[in-house]
């Protein structure tokens, strides 16, 4: 039992330490902004924390594409509540895309790309999540990634204990959420996320944003 938890800290902060190094600086005054969801079920910190560095690096004129947080068992949009929160701090709606199907890192830049190819843009859009969630992309998708999708990842650690303990335990769902992708199946994979992310019956109209 020791030696498994000395292991797993060592390779929960092993990954930590690769994700935040390989965290590049995040260009400013992006013209084309995708902010992923990041929570279990309703928006959290973790999602928060994205849309408030979205706000930080965006031109005044950016667009917005609100990515993710498909729950419908139980009716509910994380890329809606995204596009709402955007909209009550002055982003017009004219300027938020908005996904409603898409539940998890795979599905999140496929309906990603498929909004970019409806709405061609010149500049290239800037994918904001966390560290940990932007070396799980590169990984996955590696040198299928377009081109005009950067992702840069901000790093989660900014100098304050709070801050590294958070840190830690994204790391280790982030260890998890590994293992379980590269062990499993992929239908069991794909099953059990489906029924972890309350979408076990698939999205549909119900979840079109008012």
């Amino acid at each position: 039992m020791a030696i498994a938890a000395v292991v797993d800290a060592a390779c929960v902060t092993a990954l930590l330490a690769i994700a935040e190094l390989s965290a590049q600086p995040t260009p400013v005054g992006a013209a084309s902004i995708a902010v992923l969801f990041g929570d279990a079920d309703r928006m959290g910190e973790t999602t928060l924390r994205s849309l408030r560095n979205a706000r930080t690096i965006a031109s005044p004129r950016a667009s917005y594409i609100c990515i993710g947080g498909a729950r419908p068992d139980i009716g509910y949009s994380g890329a809606c509540e995204m596009r709402d929160w955007l909209a009550t701090r002055g982003i017009d709606r004219s300027r938020i895309r908005v996904d409603t199907r898409s539940f998890d890192t795979r599905s999140n830049i496929v309906e990603l790309r498929r909004l970019a190819s409806e709405h061609a843009s010149t500049t290239p859009i800037v994918i904001v999540t966390d560290s940990l969630h932007a070396l799980r992309i590169r990984v996955l998708f590696g040198g299928s990634l377009d081109p005009s999708l950067l992702v840069p990842g901000y790093r989660l650690i900014d100098g304050t204990l709070a801050s590294s303990v958070d840190a830690l335990l994204r790391s280790q769902y982030e260890l998890v959420a590994w293992v379980a992708y590269f062990s499993l199946p992929e239908s069991a994979y794909r099953a059990l996320l489906k029924r972890l992310r309350r979408n076990v019956q698939g999205s549909g109209p119900e979840l079109n944003c008012r």
